[in-house]
């Protein structure tokens, strides 16, 4: 039906500027719609509150609530046959049996709620329940008999009351770490709590044991911790299973002899177990997928349940194949290798008969090194695995002498020097002079006596070795 205020009791207060509605002024409905305002002595008054009672038991089935509505008082709508309501997002508080024993079957409380009193919604059909981020604390059988199997607890939960959620059939639970207490009786269900999983984040809020009104009821309910805590958890939990443990499954692929499960507490590492064997067929390894294409770490922890899977190799006689001829020098590196060496398992390659100075690589079966001695050896590799008839390869091995180089000698050129005599310019003589002045000096003729005399005694000592050594040869 359409907002009239005048089908409803109603008070406004002038001190807020805001108006409560109390109930029906008259005849009733099952649809009603409650106005967002109440005009009084010519002011607007929006509807901010739903007084304790006023439609209890009323016979609604239908309700659209004012849009700056802001708290809902004591039985406001209980015993009613709601199956919806749509909560203004101005809602703050939800009080104590506001919605008890209706139909509702889905609901979500705005981030602007902080609060829900005793009993709220309890005893309805809720399913899908989204609870407010602005709330810090459920209190006492606020959501119980309804049929919720899961609820996503917001971060800024600290306090989950006694018995609020009592009666719901809760598979699954996740208790965030800013949960500091859970009341007892708080999840309890007695038909269904043997198979509820409660993961708990961080080392655990307080709780009431499960022997003494259990938080999570005293049937079998498992606590999972998370990995990085689980070595603070018990096997035991205030009485609760904990699974602190992850499974780590070995996949033998049909061959060998089974490996039991291991079960370490999470966050921890294990050691891995022997090898299994299987006649005709080699281990090969253990890997994380069944294509075999990642190994197994077994050093990193666990941290979930896990299956590991054994590889496997068909056992196989070794083959060696290759040039059966080798060449080497004598004083020098070299290598020689053979052109295939295979099995399974791998073979071991041994060699007879080698020269000093080279060694056979018995992974690859390289021979290599310095050969010390020239010469012609018979040599016989052999490859081994343990399985089949042995390979075998005659090689014919040279070492070839190292080459000698002869010295090239040379005689160093003798050369003659030559010797020069300066020339006089003509021009700088000077002009004939008295042969003497009396004093016994020769007059000066523009040269260096010393200079020249130096020169021509050169000249002559060579001329002389010249003759000396023409004689020699001649004699010769």
């Amino acid at each position: 039906m359409d907002a009239d205020q005048n089908d409803f009791r109603w008070s406004v207060d002038g001190s807020t500027g805001t108006a409560t509605i109390f109930g029906f002024a008259g005849a009733r409905a099952s649809s009603i719609t409650i106005p967002d305002t109440i005009v009084s002595g010519g002011q607007t008054y929006p509807v901010t509150a739903i007084a304790r009672e006023a439609f209890e038991n009323a016979g609604l089935t239908s309700v659209v609530l004012p849009n700056q509505l802001r708290t809902l008082a004591f039985n406001a709508f209980k015993g009613n046959r709601l199956t919806s309501i749509d909560l203004p997002e101005t809602v703050t508080y939800v009080g104590e049996s506001a919605f008890y024993g209706n139909l509702l079957t889905s609901l979500v409380l705005p981030n602007s709620v902080t609060g829900v009193g005793f009993n709220s919604f309890g005893y309805n059909r809720i399913t899908d329940l989204t609870l407010s981020t602005g709330l810090t604390s459920i209190d006492s059988m606020a959501f119980h008999a309804n049929l919720l199997t899961s609820v996503t607890f917001p971060a800024n939960i600290t306090h989950i009351g006694e018995w609020s959620f009592e009666g719901n059939p809760f598979q699954t639970l996740n208790i965030p770490s800013t949960v500091q207490y859970i009341g007892p009786d708080a999840f309890f269900n007695a038909s269904t709590n043997p198979t509820l999983i409660v993961n708990v984040e961080g080392t655990g809020p307080i709780v009431s044991p499960r022997d003494n009104r259990g938080s999570f009821g005293s049937g079998g309910a498992t606590i999972v911790p998370q990995c990085q805590y689980a070595s603070q958890f018990g096997a035991l939990w205030n009485g609760y299973t904990t699974a602190r443990t992850r499974t780590v499954t070995y996949d033998l692929g049909g061959h060998g002899t089974p490996i039991a499960d291991d079960t370490p507490i999470c966050n921890t590492t294990i050691h891995a177990p022997a090898d299994p064997t299987d006649g005709d067929w080699v281990f090969t390894g253990w890997f994380d997928d069944v294509d075999l294409t990642v190994e197994h770490d077994f050093t990193a922890p666990v941290t979930e349940d896990t299956t590991v899977y054994a590889g496997w190799s068909a056992l196989t006689a070794p083959t060696l194949t290759g040039r059966t001829t080798a060449s080497f020098v004598a004083g020098e590196k070299g290598t020689w290798s053979p052109d295939t060496l295979d099995g399974s398992p791998a073979p071991t390659v041994t060699a007879d008969n080698l020269p000093d100075g080279l060694a056979i690589d018995p992974d690859t079966g390289d021979i290599a090194g310095t050969p010390t001695v020239a010469g012609t050896t018979q040599v016989t590799l052999t490859a081994r695995n343990g399985h089949g008839p042995d390979a075998t390869l005659d090689l014919t091995l040279t070492v070839e002498a190292a080459a000698v180089t002869t010295p090239v000698v040379t005689t160093p050129e003798v050369t003659t020097p030559v010797v020069t005599t300066p020339e006089v310019d003509p021009k700088e003589a000077r002009p004939a002079a008295d042969v003497s002045h009396g004093d016994g000096v020769l007059p000066s003729t523009g040269m260096d006596v010393t200079a020249s005399m130096l020169a021509f005694g050169l000249l002559l000592t060579v001329m002389g070795l010249a003759v000396v050594r023409r004689g020699r040869t001649r004699s010769d």
